[in-house]
């Protein structure tokens, strides 16, 4: 090299598996698993395939340890001398299976967008692209995949300690690469995934090394992985199915990746659950209810296809849209929606949940003496404030003429959606209480055609969700009265946040149909563009998922286990998820004003503490708990004498609630 490069950067290194290139399984060896597979297809064994595909496995593992062995400490042997050291008859000849490994390589590999776009970005700075590899396969094989891919021209460097026998781990191939390229280690900066060999290993021989951690399982990958263990090659891909559409894009994602890795399987697996029970249920028609259904209709959209078995509808609906139209003075039960606990609950609350305006509120103070304001109420002042309304002449009339016209309204919305056409359907949505499909319930009551009362498939419902005799059949995919429902705000906010605003009521536009009406948007530009992110990326999960008829059908075997993973996510947040959350505000009030909104999780510090246990063994701990909203989360990011108080708490809590359940 002349002297005018000296001090500059001139070669920029990088490794190949997993910073380049990746493959489609969620662990290296479970490609053994899915080549033993492969052989015993090809060559017939006596034993099942699994067992075969567990026992090559095994041996494949087995024997490239007896061939590194035996060419000493840090070295890589040639794949031709892994399969050399197999202990058993191999079924056919070694060049053959070799030949049949990387064919298989061939199919599960594929790009990695962002070190493709660092290679492009260095490229056009006139560095000199190099890559080094600790790999057993030839160095023929990794130089037409990295050309295929459009990483490597001619003329490019590569260094595989298949070659030499040398490793990365070693420092000994990057000792034989600044030797071959003429440079110093300060003259070579260098980007991988491994810690030891990508990272310690080049730092400490002077060289500028980056560790690339996009490529590795984030937490919720690994524990499908764990749940789906020796299940095959395609539980494998469903695991690192979210790894793979994560590296595929461009890394505007980067810093949710974990979050997107939770979310995108829970989803399309409740959505593929939801419309394997509507079919068994006869359901010819599913309403996805605004906003928590968004998600969920795009990824039904996508997994429903070209079949025309069930009919999708987006349904623009919401408590407040449909507790107001829903009162039936002979029937008590809405009334526990207009009593929020840990929230404001004044006589001026009341009128807004019921939908009043302005006028209409001074009507009723006027008329019934009471001053309309904000002063807090406890339930039972509350309740008998509500009672008063519906015994007074005037306020019941005022009352009963503002339900009358708000009920047109939403009839003639759902009419519009041919509700009431005679087709069977069914409500989806996040769910929990029952509210909306109990309002609902009283709202449509003699007018639906072969179907008495609504149906309802949803992601979670709480142990107090109303009755079938209050609001029509429901199925829950997750246990009743689960950490799901107790932590229903992360999943609402997080797993199946919508960029729309919510529905407030109905009103006819000019066109002279009947529209919705939404309410003020009080979230952040920050808080819609993340629900746009986790939009999009559940759709191209979905996408990738229907694609492939193998990875829906491991999907809908591992209905379960993603479940286990989704409450992983919720009991045992990692601290990057729990601070990135913790930005999130959250609006549980029915009525959307931006004065009630909180922080999703916080740090706790000791007075925080204190309050919580001194509330815990009462009947105010749920109160409590609305009010710090993810314990879970807060736990996350706190001191860590508040996360073992916290989580012994916890764990408490939850030992009772499953004890409540049982």
């Amino acid at each position: 090299m002349s002297d005018k490069i000296k001090g500059d950067v001139i070669c920029c290194g990088f490794d190949v598996y997993d910073t380049c290139i990746s493959r489609r399984l969620a662990a290296p060896v479970d490609l053994f698993y899915a080549l033993g597979l492969k052989i015993h297809a090809l060559f017939p064994q006596t034993s099942e395939a699994p067992a075969f595909a567990h026992r090559f496995m095994l041996h494949r593992i087995l024997a490239e340890r007896k061939a590194n062995r035996l060419l000493g400490r840090k070295r890589t042997a040639h794949i031709s001398a892994i399969y050399r050291s197999f202990d058993i008859e191999l079924p056919a000849p070694a060049t053959a299976l070799i030949e049949i490994e990387m064919e298989l390589e061939r199919e599960y590999t594929y790009p990695i967008s962002e070190t493709i776009d660092h290679i492009n970005s260095q490229r056009a700075k006139g560095k000199r692209i190099i890559f080094i590899s600790d790999m057993y396969l030839p160095r023929d094989y990794l130089e037409e995949t990295l050309l295929r891919f459009g990483m490597m021209i001619p003329g490019d460097g590569l260094y595989v300690s298949s070659d030499s026998s040398l490793t990365k781990r070693s420092g000994e191939l990057f000792k034989l690469v600044m030797q071959k390229e003429g440079i110093t280690p300060r003259q070579l900066s260098y980007f991988g995934d491994d810690r030891k060999a990508d990272l310690i290993v080049p730092r400490k021989l002077g060289i500028r090394a980056s560790q690339f951690l996009r490529s590795h399982l984030t937490k919720s990958e690994h524990r499908l992985r764990a749940r789906s263990s020796m299940a095959g090659e395609a539980a494998s891909e469903y695991a690192a199915l979210s790894k793979r559409l994560r590296l595929t894009a461009d890394a505007e994602e980067a810093a949710i990746d974990s979050l997107l890795s939770a979310v995108a399987p829970t989803l399309v697996c409740f959505v593929d659950w939801v419309l394997k029970r509507a079919r068994e249920e006869g359901i010819r028609r599913l309403y996805f209810v605004a906003r928590d259904g968004d998600t969920l209709f795009r990824i039904a959209s996508v997994l429903v296809g070209d079949s025309k078995d069930i009919e999708l509808r987006y349904l623009h609906g919401s408590r407040q849209a449909w507790l107001a139209p829903s009162l039936d003075f002979s029937d008590d039960s809405w009334k526990r929606l207009l009593f929020t606990p840990a929230q404001s609950n004044s006589r001026l609350d009341v009128l807004k949940r019921l939908g009043l305006t302005r006028d209409e509120a001074e009507l009723i103070s006027k008329a019934t003496g009471e001053r309309i304001d904000e002063t807090p109420l406890t339930e039972i002042q509350f309740n008998s404030f509500v009672e008063a309304l519906l015994e007074h002449d005037v306020a019941g009339r005022i009352l009963a003429a503002h339900v009358s016209h708000l009920r047109e309204g939403v009839l003639g919305y759902l009419t519009q959606q041919n509700m009431f056409d005679g087709t069977p359907w069914a409500l989806v949505d996040a769910g929990w209480s029952l509210n909306c499909q109990a309002a609902l319930k009283r709202i449509v009551q003699g007018r639906l055609h072969g179907q008495t009362a609504p149906i309802g498939f949803y992601f979670g419902l709480a142990k107090n969700h109303f009755s079938a005799d209050l609001a029509g059949m429901a199925f829950s995919f997750t246990p009743v009265g689960s950490i799901f429902s107790r932590r229903r705000v992360v999943i609402e906010h997080c797993f199946m946040p919508s960029p729309s605003a919510s529905t407030i009521g109905y009103a006819i536009d000019p066109e002279g149909r009947f529209a919705p009406q939404f309410a003020a948007e009080t979230r952040s530009r920050a808080e819609i563009d993340l629900a746009r992110k986790i939009q999009a990326f559940a759709g191209r999960y979905a996408a990738a998922a229907a694609s492939d008829s193998r990875l829906m059908m491991a999907i809908g075997n591992r209905h379960i286990d993603t479940c286990h993973m989704a409450a992983e996510f919720l009991m045992r947040p990692s601290r990057e998820d729990a601070l990135i959350l913790s930005s999130m505000k959250v609006n549980a009030d029915v009525q959307h004003v931006s004065e009630r909104t909180r922080t999703l999780c916080k740090r706790l510090g000791v007075v925080d503490i204190a309050a919580i246990v001194a509330t815990f063994f009462s009947a105010r701990f749920r109160s409590r708990e609305a009010t710090t909203l993810w314990l879970e989360g807060s736990a996350a990011i706190s001191p860590f004498y508040v996360q073992i108080i916290l989580r012994v708490l916890l764990n408490v809590d939850r030992i009772r609630q499953d004890g409540i359940r049982a």
